[in-house]
């Protein structure tokens, strides 16, 4: 190398992995009337943005072919979770979408964000006297947590307030390529020795010795 100058203003964003929201879950015990619908909401709070989404369901009723089930995101996005499926079978009691498959897939929810009010909405589409109860239900998300700094005139940078887990690193700058694109780092102990090298057909440069704990990830100096 021809010195070791800094590389300043490489973004340099940090991605946590599949971070679970503790499971929510509400028992209201509502009664399902006869050609009516049923909501209950639980409230999320945190940031992140969804990475899957699973819906457990625990309701009985004298014909569930008459009902549709669905959870609705904050947003407002409606999933259909049961669709007038079942005939005369008097109980939904399974968890969506393992071991049971939804009309509509879950995975439209993938990268809205996890806060706010979730609902989920039971109708009775018929007027034959059926009724039932929901008796519980509740959902798990694993989402995305992303935060981001960029490269000081010495080619560092920091990320605080980290949680122990794991990180996709990934810097970018203009058109220049780096080498490795990404790289995974385990926060909680410390990671070290991570490094990014620009390839040579675009510069002559690297950043080197990222370091990794509970509270930051930081970035050792660039060369060119």
């Amino acid at each position: 190398t021809q010195g070791t100058a800094g590389l300043a203003g490489v973004n340099i964003a940090v991605q946590e992995n599949g971070v679970q929201v503790p499971p929510q879950s509400s028992s209201p015990g509502s009664a399902l009337s006869d050609n009516s619908t049923v909501s209950d909401s639980v409230t999320v709070s945190g940031d992140g943005n969804i990475q899957s989404v699973s819906v457990t369901v625990n309701l009985n009723h004298a014909w569930i072919g008459a009902l549709k089930v669905s959870i609705v995101h904050p947003d407002g996005t409606e999933i259909l979770l049961h669709n007038l499926t079942g005939a005369n079978g008097q109980s939904i009691n399974t968890t969506f979408p393992s071991p049971t498959s939804p009309p509509q897939s879950l995975d439209a929810l993938n990268g809205k964000g996890v806060s706010g009010a979730w609902t989920l909405k039971v109708q009775d589409t018929d007027g034959f006297g059926d009724t039932g109860t929901l008796n519980s239900w509740g959902f798990t998300l694993v989402h995305l947590s992303s935060s981001s700094a960029t490269t000081d005139a010495d080619g560092n940078y920091a990320v605080g307030s980290l949680t122990s887990g794991t990180y996709t690193v990934t810097p970018s700058k203009d058109d220049l390529t780096f080498n490795p694109p990404t790289s995974e780092v385990t926060v909680g102990p410390d990671a070290t020795g991570v490094d990014f090298a620009v390839d040579a057909s675009s510069a002559e440069l690297s950043i080197t010795e990222i370091v990794a704990n509970p509270n930051q990830v930081v970035a050792g100096g660039s060369s060119i």
